[in-house]
């Protein structure tokens, strides 16, 4: 699996993803208020990229042939439709488009890409692999939850418990949002 660095440069690369980081920066309040249903849609297909994007990168780690690629539609929409405080990624997009929130969009667009890459990674690893190992950055932005769980090694259908007591299969997956928005870490199965 790629750190949130090179994730983050292999998506912004593409393309059609370029209007998610460099339009939606450039919009003026108005016109991302206008245009708020059609920013929804660009997040989401980014979000279904990034899975599949996880999924691929955890079957090459493991050292598995792409054509062994099983990304299930059930565990997609899964990922996808993941809830925090009631809202899901749509509402959070949308609560910020409502006002113009270019920079709260775009913090949705990270925040919930890097869960989606990990849940396509984690689906895809399942049945593959026996443990998960996290890994941080390493540096001084690392959160002291996320710290306490650099090389953690669990079995694969364990989750990672931070010492404050949450829990989650895999970066991004944890249930307070707080412990998610800007996390950078990643996971290698083995």
């Amino acid at each position: 699996m790629l750190a949130f660095d090179e994730i983050y440069k292999a998506i912004s690369e593409r393309e059609e993803f370029t209007r998610v980081f460099e339009e939606i920066p450039l919009m003026q309040p108005s016109e991302i208020m206008d245009r708020k249903e059609e920013i929804c849609d660009w997040i989401e297909d980014l979000l279904i990229y990034v899975y599949v994007y996880g999924a691929e990168q955890a079957l090459t780690d493991l050292g598995e042939d792409l054509t062994a690629l099983a990304v299930g539609e059930d565990g997609l929409r899964e990922a996808l439709n993941k809830t925090y405080d009631d809202k899901g990624y749509r509402d959070r997009v949308l609560e910020h488009a409502e006002v113009g929130d270019a920079q709260g969009i775009l913090l949705v667009a990270d925040t919930d890409g890097h869960r989606m890459y990990n849940a396509g990674g984690y689906t895809e690893a399942k049945g593959k692999a026996t443990s998960k190992v996290w890994h941080t950055m390493l540096d001084n932005r690392v959160r002291d939850t996320h710290d306490y769980l650099e090389g953690m090694t669990v079995g694969i259908d364990e989750p990672f418990y931070t010492y404050n007591g949450d829990e989650a299969m895999y970066p991004g997956q944890f249930e307070s949002a707080a412990e998610n928005c800007n996390c950078r870490c990643w996971v290698t199965y083995e």
